[in-house]
């Protein structure tokens, strides 16, 4: 596999004209970079070649006239070692460069059977990152940022009881607010309302309710310049 960056070449092949017409219009709903993207996936494309047997000259000569008259010659910027092992696979399995590419292209906008083509796929997905979530019958996606007034007032309780529970466990443990918030973090909810409901962390919230209006802690002092 190329990984390393190497001097770029430009060569040319020749591609049928609406297999590359396909290709520039999906790689452009991408925003990808054509010679980029040919650069970073090649090399993987001929790791595959490598593995047909080789054909014979007859069978060389049949892909060579079987290439599409409606084609177009294309003018792309590879790195120079990955074409050098473009050119040593394909002369070892004697498949013309231009029918590597062109399977690879084609591939690429139309697919492989039931799959669909990877970079149609990929486009709808990146323009319409939901388009393929299924929705419960009168569900939304911003579902959760729809609230009622008695929604707000529960998880506000719910916030304070959470609040509560850390000073408790800060307290009886000894340890600062910060440390037990990040204690708690890892255990599960089932487990935090275990916790809660020890007596001794119920009898410490109880008092931290009691004194929540008596205790406050002077602040004015921040407030000076």
């Amino acid at each position: 596999m190329i990984t390393k960056k190497h001097t770029k070449i430009r060569t040319s092949f020749t591609i049928q004209k609406s297999i590359w017409e396909g290709f520039c219009t999906l790689t452009s709903r991408l925003k990808m970079r054509r010679d980029n993207f040919l650069n970073t996936t090649l090399s993987n494309e001929v790791n595959e070649l490598a593995q047909i047997q080789p054909n014979s000259l007859k069978a060389e000569e049949y892909l060579r006239e079987s290439l599409d008259a409606d084609s177009v010659k294309v003018n792309l910027l590879l790195d120079k070692k990955l074409l050098e092992y473009i050119n040593r696979i394909c002369a070892e399995k004697r498949v013309p460069r231009d029918c590597f590419i062109n399977e690879y292209l084609s591939y690429l906008v139309e697919g492989d059977g039931p799959n669909g083509s990877p970079l149609a796929i990929a486009a709808d997905l990146i323009e319409n990152p939901r388009g393929g979530y299924i929705h419960i019958q009168g569900e939304s996606s911003y579902k959760y940022l729809a609230m009622t007034d008695d929604e707000v007032e529960r998880k506000r309780e719910e916030q304070k009881e959470m609040i509560n529970l850390i000073e408790a466990v800060a307290r009886l443990k000894g340890i600062p607010f910060g440390v037990a918030q990040s204690s708690l973090a890892r255990y599960t909810d089932k487990e935090r309302a275990q916790i809660m409901d020890n007596p001794k962390v119920k009898k410490a919230i109880e008092n931290l309710k009691q004194n929540q209006d008596t205790n406050k802690i002077d602040l004015s002092n921040f407030l000076k310049p």
